[in-house]
């Protein structure tokens, strides 16, 4: 029997299986414009996989990075609440963004296109930014302490472990979980995501509980780069996809209400209140600080999960009709939703920009940073605004480099220069 064409416009079937034959929304693709010429099915098929709640997320987590080394809003609710979880908040999104990869290209061969596309997407970008940082490391000659040049130096940095390049700590993390992430894959396809968010907790759990003991053990400046600190961000992120592309608004308010339970452990606890909290849940104060700890990396799972639901809200209401109320918030939410749409999209791009000018800036201006805090003439001299300025300048003109560069590769390889296509 012949087969009846699909309708102009018809939706396919969900290729996960799960809500197979329900329309997927307009809204739950992000169309990237390519130019013809450049157009490959790569760049089709990454762009349809793009989920607009997951890239506003995204772009709110870079602006809270920005605010967080530029220490803009110090130790305000808005920080401890929200901006101080941005990073975490990325690594659930890892989660959720490569086992759609996986789910999408599961077969012969994935685990190896999966490699070549980190190469390609993450390390050849940082070995660009970390070129950069040499250069400004020969011209300004820092010295200790903010760098101690060695003989393995470059080969460390080549193997993605780029020591003393300040708040690279991110990039090597990513590094490992993607080196991982195949494994973990692998898991949820034999035993399902609640398997791998277990393992997540029981490997995460008794890190976080060790934490203060193992820093001390293996230094600080090791412990920020160790990835499986983060398999439980990650391990959830692989669970979230069940809720995505739309989240149900019980799921919304639901993290809402987890979400206030976690507050009173976020703020800072007096030392009595310390003293009276151990006497009445029966441990030390070492054991609330450890529960406080806990909490505190435990927060982003929820705040991850209300925060899709809430930018899922504002692209509706972009995407708003012509009648009712809704249609006088619809410039505001359009607004919203395109700005965040596009940082969310280079937020990495953004990160190697911002990495690169933070060193800038304390080479220039003198300042340290380690696990306690930045400190130092750049952040008791210069005003939080302008340092804020300062940081998301120079990842603006960073990433412009980058395209720049990238345009520059693909006029090489029209041409016939034997260059490898660097665009994902």
């Amino acid at each position: 029997m012949r087969r009846r064409p699909e309708p102009p416009g018809a939706y396919r079937r969900d290729p996960r299986g799960a809500g197979a034959g329900v329309p997927k929304p307009p809204s739950a693709c992000l169309t990237i414009r390519i130019p013809p010429a450049r157009m490959s099915e790569t760049h089709v098929e990454a762009s349809a996989m793009r989920i607009p709640a997951i890239d506003m997320v995204k772009g709110l987590a870079i602006i809270g990075v920005t605010l967080i080394h530029s220490e803009a809003l110090g130790r305000s609710r808005w920080m401890t609440l929200l901006f101080l979880h941005s990073v975490p908040v990325f690594f659930v999104l890892f989660g959720t963004n490569s086992i759609q990869w996986f789910e999408r290209h599961g077969g012969r061969g994935a685990t190896r296109t999966w490699y070549l596309r980190f190469l390609r997407r993450v390390l050849i970008p940082a070995w660009t930014a970390v070129a950069v940082w040499w250069l400004l490391v020969l011209v300004l000659r820092p010295g200790m302490p903010h760098v101690k040049l060695t003989p393995h130096l470059p080969f460390l940095h080549m193997i993605g472990y780029f020591k003393w390049v300040g708040i690279s700590w991110f990039v090597t993390v990513l590094l490992e979980l993607a080196l991982l992430f195949p494994l973990l894959a692998l898991i949820t396809r034999r035993f399902g995501p609640g398997v791998l968010l277990a393992l997540g907790i029981a490997i995460t759990l008794p890190l976080d509980f060790g934490a203060r003991t193992l820093r001390e053990t293996i230094s600080p400046e090791h412990w920020f780069v160790f990835g499986p600190r983060f398999l439980l961000q990650v391990s959830f992120g692989v669970l979230l996809l069940r809720w995505l592309p739309r989240i149900p608004r019980s799921a919304g308010f639901g993290t809402l209400i987890c979400l206030l339970v976690f507050v009173p452990l976020l703020e800072q606890i007096s030392l009595v209140g310390l003293v009276e909290i151990a006497k009445t849940i029966g441990t030390t104060p070492l054991g609330v600080v450890q529960l406080q700890h806990i909490a505190n990396r435990a927060y982003a799972l929820p705040l991850t999960l209300f925060l899709l639901f809430v930018m899922q809200a504002i692209a509706d209401g972009a995407q708003a009709g012509s009648k009712g109320p809704r249609r006088f918030l619809r410039p505001a939410a359009t607004l919203v939703e395109r700005t965040l749409r596009w940082l969310g999209t280079h937020s990495y791009g953004l990160y190697l920009g911002q990495m690169v000018t933070h060193n800038a800036l304390i080479f220039w201006f003198g300042g340290a940073c380690n696990f306690g805090g930045c400190s130092g003439p750049l952040y008791d001299d210069m005003s939080r605004p302008i340092h804020t300025a300062w940081l998301a300048a120079g990842s603006f003109a960073m990433l412009g480099a980058g395209h720049a560069l990238l345009a520059a590769v693909d006029r090489l390889r029209a041409r016939g220069l034997p260059l490898p296509d660097l665009r994902v």
